[in-house]
Parts: structure tokens; sequence; C-alpha cells
């Protein structure tokens, strides 16, 4: 019974905080640029670079700060979320623990692609679709699966070419058939 009264004080002062927010806010709670839905207690935790894109519902979850660098893709349905349980304490929801998330910049994540707490990922990296992440991903790395594994690197001179334009451009769109039916 007095974790149950723990609990729905907790929740209480939970919702309390939502409807100030909400209530003084001159724009939608949960909106941040086009695409993107954020929850936690300090919108002042996105910390988001310029050129950034969000494919749509993209779920930033702040209660620590998340770092996006510029002109980094996140793709459809992908979770950024800084909170977890302490799984060594019993009731486990009574410890919370936030941990950041640093991306860098001209990162691209795909499609349903999960980020945990405590995760940096580094300049350069392609997180492929549906990819949890739990660990740090170096520079250039192309990361998939769940648990994340590396595949492989990108070539530094695919992305350390200069001049690089810094500016929003018009994307080549090229069309292709089906994969290949070989199986070999």
């Amino acid at each position: 019974m007095k974790l149950f009264l723990i609990f729905k004080k907790y929740l209480k002062r939970k919702l309390r905080r939502l409807m100030l927010i909400m209530l003084t806010s001159d724009e939608p709670y949960n909106k941040v640029l086009e695409g993107a839905i954020a929850v936690g207690e300090n919108r002042s935790n996105l910390i988001i670079g310029k050129n950034v894109s969000f494919g749509g519902n993209v779920y930033l979850h702040s209660d620590a700060v998340i770092e996006i660098g510029e002109a980094t893709m996140i793709g459809y349905n992908s979770i950024l979320h800084t909170s977890t349980h302490d799984y060594t304490d019993h009731p486990m929801w009574t410890k919370r623990i936030d941990r950041p998330i640093k991306i860098g910049k001209h990162v691209w994540i795909g499609t349903g692609a999960i980020i945990l707490g405590g995760v940096v990922i580094e300049d350069y990296a392609v997180i492929a679709a549906g990819t949890v992440i739990t660990k740090n991903v170096p520079k250039g790395a192309i990361i998939c699966g769940n648990p994340a594994k590396i595949i492989k690197y990108r070539s530094p001179e695919t992305y350390d070419k200069p001049p690089f334009i810094n500016q929003p451009q018009e994307a080549t769109i090229i069309k292709k058939g089906y994969l290949s039916t070989n199986y070999s």
C-alpha cells in the first residue's frame, strides 16, 4: 500500500509539471521541429544543430541532454530515450537513471532505430533501420542489428572531401529495380 501511495504522488507531480508547461507555452509542448515529438521535464535539454532532419514521428525523450549535430538525418519512428530504471533495486520504478545522448554531425539514423541513454554516436556514422544502440559508435562506422554490431566503416574520402558545402541542397533521386535473385 505504501508503494502505491508513493507512485500516486509521483504521478501527480509529473502531471502538474506537464500541465504547467503546456499552459504557459506559446507553442505546442511536444513540437520541436517538423517530424519530431519531444517529451521530458526540461525542453532546454535538446541541443539541435543546423539542418537536422526528422523523418516523422521521431520520439525525443529528453530527461537528460540530447545533443544532435548539424546535418544529421533521423528516420521515421526512431526513438532517442535518455531514461531507464535501476533493475538492481526493487521495485525498479522507484529509481530512474537519466543519461545523455550525443549524436555527431552528418549522421544517418535509419527508420525505427532506438538509441538509449549514455551513448555517443560520432560524426559520419550510419545506423541501419531497426538497430538498437546501447554502446558508443565510432566515427564513420556503419552499424546494424540488435544487438548492434559494426559491419564496416565508411571511407573517409566520402566525407572528408574539401570543400564541403554545408547548405541544404536538392537531393538526387536514383530509382533502381529489385535486388538480385542470385542467392549465392
